[in-house]
């Protein structure tokens, strides 16, 4: 998770889980009590290596939905999943779509495929048109 959202996040795991009590109600209420995990975060970019395989997170500013989103890219895949800023398979463009797209080129991101996190998987050639410009 991005840093800024730790308070935010670490608020809502803190707070009891009973109406039904779930997992970490659980695991809180064992005898003796059970460690339920850490909250793991990162600023602007954490990557994830296991065995050959590499996961990047990137934390994007500058988005009016939520400050910052966070997207996945799988280099060796070229793949990016987002989720409400675009919807694959769709075609439906605008201004999140643009941003996307302006995002991904920042990062020099080499995308060939997006998944978005509603459903949906399109290439990126798909998100170009979609966010109203040419393919460089």
């Amino acid at each position: 998770m991005e840093k800024r959202h730790e308070a935010d996040l670490k608020e809502i795991l803190d707070a009891p889980h009973t109406n039904p009590p779930d997992e970490l109600a659980r695991r809180r209420s064992a005898q003796p009590p059970q460690t339920v995990g850490a909250i793991e975060t990162f600023d602007g970019k954490k990557v994830i290596t296991e065995g050959g395989q590499t996961l990047e997170l990137h934390a994007l500013s500058g988005w009016a939905h939520v400050e910052p989103i966070v997207v996945a890219y799988v280099p060796t895949a070229r793949v990016l999943f987002q989720s409400d800023m675009f919807f694959p398979g769709t075609g439906a463009g605008g201004p999140d779509a643009a941003f996307l797209l302006e995002s991904v080129r920042k990062l020099n991101l080499r995308v060939d495929t997006n998944v978005g996190g509603h459903g949906g998987i399109g290439p990126f050639a798909e998100l170009v048109k979609a966010a109203g410009t040419a393919l460089p």
